[in-house]
């Protein structure tokens, strides 16, 4: 078995190496990244800065796997793992409040904190990622909430999710995997049982009637062995849920790792997980998340895709594996993806998760982790949590 071990990690690092363009290891020149041009944007990318490293910080744990997430007071919170890649892993949070360029510690919140909201009337919503059986196919779930812009913020308190199309089946037999997420949550209010439901990633998003949609992946009662997304509402801000629609399914495709935006025409687009150096699928909704479109490919490979619409109407989509990317839709719609930049190529590794925020008017803070010997640590080995600023605006702007 060794050797088998040995020859699959051989064949998988050639086929990073050619696939994501690697050379020596190091970050390519602006000119060399380029996977497309569309000819209408003019993009630039800063030199990456350390945010945050296990050396420096070891406290924060692992420093795997960051997402971002901005308030409505401008605030940015960036949310990373402290513990490893592991089913209910634990969950940090650093807030900038100078977008981006200095950082510090922010309080424990829910267990995993992996689904934010900002509201347009300041009230900001923190879930867990994880929900737990209550009784009749409702789900309780740990929540935060803060009415003054994400400045403080109350709880726990609970929000409840109705998904009777879960079926009666869903929480039995109870998997050893479902038992370690479960042992994480014995101090929390959500846990009423060891049945582990339907999880939130990413995106809380407000349409313009007040209605809020989340998105996940879970099965449904009689679904194979491949999940599925699911966008759920809630009208009464945040307190309650209920399944919506399927987004995306297939009984021979798994889906995951969801994340959800308006589009510059109104439309709710949705970019998808597949599987590491598999297509990011995407689908689209017309109605507010109530049907969708079938899913077709995006053009790109990836994982845990962000998405962020800039004032200027571009939309962006940053993802990781091979390479840790983005890519934009210039009219805003996510019908047609170019301008593929690699903004970072693996040297020793990085798990190929991301995240955006726009940070002033065209331009974006984009953060991934890497694991790698840093000069900046005199060559030490170690984790962390590495930004750069990316500026975006088309040809004929100023």
């Amino acid at each position: 078995m060794p050797a088998v071990t040995n020859y699959r990690s051989v064949l998988v690092t050639l086929f990073t190496t050619l696939l994501v363009g690697q050379v020596n290891g190091q970050n390519l020149d602006l000119a060399d990244r380029w996977s497309d041009r569309s000819g209408k944007l003019v993009i630039t990318v800063s030199d990456p800065f350390i945010i945050s490293s296990r050396l420096t910080r070891p406290e924060l744990g692992a420093h795997e796997q960051p997402h971002l997430f901005k308030m409505p007071d401008g605030d940015i919170l960036l949310i990373f793992h402290e513990d490893p890649d592991i089913h209910g892993a634990k969950r940090v949070i650093l807030r900038s409040q100078n977008r981006g360029k200095t950082w510090a510690v922010e309080p424990e919140y829910v267990n995993r904190d992996e689904a934010v909201g900002s509201l347009r009337d300041g009230t900001v919503l923190i879930y867990d990622c994880y929900s737990f059986l209550k009784g009749d196919n409702v789900y309780a779930k740990d929540m935060f909430i803060s009415r003054d812009k994400g400045a403080t913020f109350q709880g726990p308190m609970l929000a409840m999710l109705h998904a009777p199309e879960l079926g009666k089946t869903r929480s039995s037999p109870v998997s050893d995997r479902i038992k370690k997420i479960a042992a994480r949550y014995k101090k929390t209010s959500a846990r009423w049982s060891n049945a582990n439901g339907p999880n939130f990633w990413r995106t809380v998003l407000e349409l313009d009637d007040g209605t809020l949609l989340a998105c996940g992946h879970t099965k449904f009662e009689h679904d194979p062995t491949c999940c599925r997304i699911v966008c759920y509402v809630s009208t009464d801000k945040g307190m309650n849920w209920r399944v919506l629609a399927t987004v995306a399914q297939d009984d021979k495709i798994g889906f995951y790792e969801p994340v959800m935006s308006l589009c510059s025409n109104g439309d709710v687009l949705c970019v998808i997980r597949t599987g590491g150096y598999r297509p990011l699928m995407q689908a689209r909704s017309t109605d507010g998340g109530e049907t969708w479109a079938e899913f077709k490919k995006t053009g790109s490979l990836g994982v845990d895709p962000d998405l962020c619409l800039m004032k200027s109407g571009i939309l962006a989509c940053s993802y990781g594996r091979p390479g840790n990317r983005i890519m934009f839709s210039v009219d805003g719609t996510g019908k047609q993806w170019t301008d593929r930049v690699q903004v970072y190529e693996y040297k020793t590794g990085s798990f190929g998760y991301t995240g955006i925020v726009e940070v002033e008017p065209d331009k974006l803070l984009y953060v991934y982790d890497r694991r790698d010997k840093y000069p900046e640590y005199d060559g030490k080995q170690t984790t962390a949590i590495q930004g750069v600023y990316i500026t975006v605006h088309r040809k004929n702007s100023p």
